[in-house]
């Protein structure tokens, strides 16, 4: 008797292509910007900083893409710079003969030129970090905040 060969198949299963996570914003910590589905891997999909990122996702062997592509995809993803008011002048400064801090520094910024001690006109400069915007959506250095004569204010 002859042998009767049949030939079958195994379909690949079929998953839908990643998308990006939206309005992420800087929090200091890890972020997934693209997450992790079933039937591939994900690199380059989580990041700490501000800015923009591409991750790439590839199938395993046994998937394919809804529309039936099998290449990797790339996926455009980003976190936002977090946004922070800018520093006003401390008021009321006297002179103690102590050393004053005329502008604090807070989250997202330092500054410079902030702390004298004799009575006079002082310019500060509050520089943000990489991460950080201004609320108004600016992010040239904040300058020219001033102490006076136990005054204190913005030029």
């Amino acid at each position: 008797t002859d042998a009767l060969t049949l030939t079958w198949s195994i379909a690949k299963k079929t998953v839908a292509k990643p998308s990006a996570a939206k309005d992420l914003v800087y929090n200091g910590k890890s972020q997934t910007g693209v997450a992790v589905g079933e039937g591939y891997t994900v690199t380059g999909n989580t990041q700490t900083d501000a800015g923009d990122c591409t991750a790439v996702a590839a199938l395993d062997k046994n998937y394919a893409w809804a529309d039936g592509t099998t290449d990797s995809v790339k996926v455009a993803w980003s976190i936002a710079k977090k946004a922070v008011a800018k520093p006003s002048a401390a008021a009321n400064l006297v002179y103690t003969g102590k050393v004053q801090t005329g502008v604090t520094a807070g989250e997202g910024y330092t500054v410079t030129g902030n702390t004298q001690t004799n009575a006079g006109t002082y310019a500060a400069v509050a520089t943000l970090d990489k991460n950080h915007t201004w609320t108004d959506g600016t992010t040239a250095p904040a300058e020219n905040f001033t102490k006076e004569n136990g005054k204190a204010g913005l030029l």
